[in-house]
């Protein structure tokens, strides 16, 4: 098995947009009350192309001999403008997505050992990240990976 992990270009606009599809899928069928259904990826190619000339974006490709099998994406913050809070540069996770022909295969968590240590090397504080409680197979990942839980969202449904 050959695979690679390389930066996302406009090139791989259509596997990409199929892959957001099946994350998107995947998020209306648990929670529907905030996910909308549809036909196919609804990411427009300016969207993807604002993410890839987004300087504080990291969009990253797996490929298995030369398929996209999945994408990464996050994006640099900081923290520490209030004078209670510690200057903190951080990584946020915005979303990892392998397609559901390969998932269950460790390849979540090659995209996941690639962030942590483009992280490290890059000398950020901390990755931080939001998952829905209902994406058990993720937050075993993370879990393992040694991320915490550091606050919790919550929703009263009106």
């Amino acid at each position: 098995m050959d695979l690679n992990i390389r930066r996302a270009n406009m090139e791989d606009f259509d596997k990409v947009n199929k892959l957001f599809w099946q994350s998107d899928s995947f998020h209306y069928n648990y929670e529907p009350y905030i996910y909308e259904k549809t036909d196919d990826g609804c990411r427009t190619r300016e969207y993807i192309e604002s993410l890839l000339n987004d300087k504080i974006n990291i969009f990253i490709i797996l490929e298995n001999e030369k398929e996209i099998i999945g994408f990464l994406i996050a994006y640099e913050e900081t923290k520490g403008h209030l004078p209670f809070h510690k200057k903190r540069k951080y990584i946020v996770l915005d979303n990892i997505v392998i397609d559901e022909n390969y998932r269950n295969n460790g390849y979540g968590e090659k995209l996941l050992n690639y962030i942590i240590e483009y992280a490290k090397n890059g000398n950020y504080n901390d990755i931080v990240l939001n998952v829905y409680k209902f994406n058990e197979n993720a937050i075993r990942l993370y879990e393992k990976k040694g991320f915490k839980i550091l606050t919790q969202d919550m929703i009263l449904k009106l």
